[in-house]
């Protein structure tokens, strides 16, 4: 699967939630809450032209499991609370989601992690507080 690239603007301050929706290819949507056993996103800082790796921490962790990351049949839904915004202590990154279909949870499958997004992450400074 190459996934797709969409830029995200996180606005320091303000409460942000996005929702993500996939079709395949004859338009039909795909009901991510059948399909997967769970999504994860994480920010990492921009990748610098000699790294070889991210760094093991990551700026920023949305899953299911944190609840920063919710399903609804065929919506992914990101969001992070305003508190959480304004904690925030970086103003670039990338990112990517991915979704997963953990083989422990059906032990006659595979693992297998499809990306469906990947791009850039801005934090804008707060200037109202």
């Amino acid at each position: 699967m190459v996934p797709g690239n969409y830029d995200i603007t996180i606005y320091r301050g303000g409460t942000f939630e996005i929702g993500v929706e996939a079709e395949n290819a004859a338009g039909v949507g795909t009901d991510f809450e059948v399909t997967y056993d769970s999504i994860r996103m994480q920010i990492r800082p921009a990748w610098v032209k000699k790294q070889v790796a991210s760094p093991s921490t990551p700026l920023l962790e949305l899953t299911t499991a944190n609840g920063g990351i919710s399903i609804d049949g065929t919506t992914i839904t990101l969001f992070i609370s305003a508190a959480d915004t304004t904690a925030l202590a970086f103003n670039e990154g990338r990112y990517d989601l991915e979704l997963v279909k953990d083989a422990t949870l059906d032990p006659v499958a595979v693992e297998r992690v499809d990306k469906i997004l990947t791009g850039l992450v801005k934090v804008t400074g707060e200037i109202t507080v």
